[in-house]
């Protein structure tokens, strides 16, 4: 089988939140997180735009938060709390059972090569595919495809594991075993269970 890890919220405890509760009152980075450094903003660093890009595109808008702009990938690893232990220790065990193991992430270069570097059991796989390299990303299907022509797996072979439904969803749409894993949840029971009604 080729078992496919989403990383943040699967593998990697992540949220702007963690960091901007540290330089703002609650109610204030919430705020921020919903109207500055958004997650659609975020998502074009995922597929590849520059940070200094990103930065100035924000900071023209909104010049007196350009502190606060700067702080989100200048202190991003911040943000990170570990790894989720259980998870990363079933994905060792499937490695081990001689099985492949493989990433399929929404990330940008810098801050996963930070991570990576921080947290060096996270990048422990047999390869990964980086949205930010491809120049795509999920939900879109052609990144699903890319990873499919590198595993040289069948549809069916490959067992996705991520935490957005959307993602999940595309996945089955083209034929893989897909389970949706909530953020932080213990992927184990849950692929035991699916592996046992699919026997």
């Amino acid at each position: 089988m080729i078992y496919v890890f989403d990383l943040g919220g699967i593998l990697i405890d992540w949220s702007p939140l963690r960091l901007y509760r540290k330089l703002l009152p609650e109610k204030d980075a919430q705020d921020f997180l919903q109207n500055v450094c958004t997650s659609s903003w975020n998502f074009q660093q995922d597929l590849g735009r520059d940070f200094s890009e990103a930065n100035a595109e924000l900071i023209a808008r909104f010049p007196q938060k350009k502190d606060l702009i700067e702080a989100y990938y200048g202190r991003w690893f911040e943000m990170c709390n570990g790894l989720y232990q259980k998870n990363i220790q079933l994905r060792n065990i499937l490695k081990f059972q001689g099985h492949t193991v493989c990433a399929l992430t929404n990330f940008a270069r810098p801050t996963l090569e930070l991570a990576i570097q921080n947290l060096p059991e996270l990048g422990r796989f047999d390869f990964m595919m980086v949205s930010a390299d491809l120049k795509q990303a999920k939900p879109e299907p052609d990144i699903y495809l890319a990873l499919m022509d590198k595993s040289r797996g069948r549809p069916e072979e490959h067992i996705f594991f991520d935490d957005k439904k959307e993602n999940i969803q595309t996945a089955l749409n083209l034929g893989w075993q897909a389970l949706h894993i909530p953020e932080g949840e213990t992927i184990e029971p849950i692929l035991k269970k699916h592996l046992a009604h699919s026997c």
